[in-house]
């Protein structure tokens, strides 16, 4: 994400209700990965944004 990106959304936590969702994700080659969003009311709608992606370093298995 720019800054300017990651600025403009921490402004926007700074002033309104918001929920955060982690989630841990497995891809076809075992790669882990962990994500959070973070969602809020904006203008009357329902708005969703990834903070961030990160690879983890331990490889998950089935």
């Amino acid at each position: 994400m720019s800054e300017d990106i990651e600025k403009q959304l921490a402004e926007k936590m700074k002033t309104r209700k918001f929920s955060v969702q982690m989630d841990q994700s497995t891809f076809r080659d075992s790669e882990a990965v962990f994500v959070t969003y973070v969602r809020s009311i904006d203008k009357g709608h329902f708005a969703g944004k990834m903070m961030f992606c990160k690879s983890l370093e331990s490889i998950s298995t089935a």
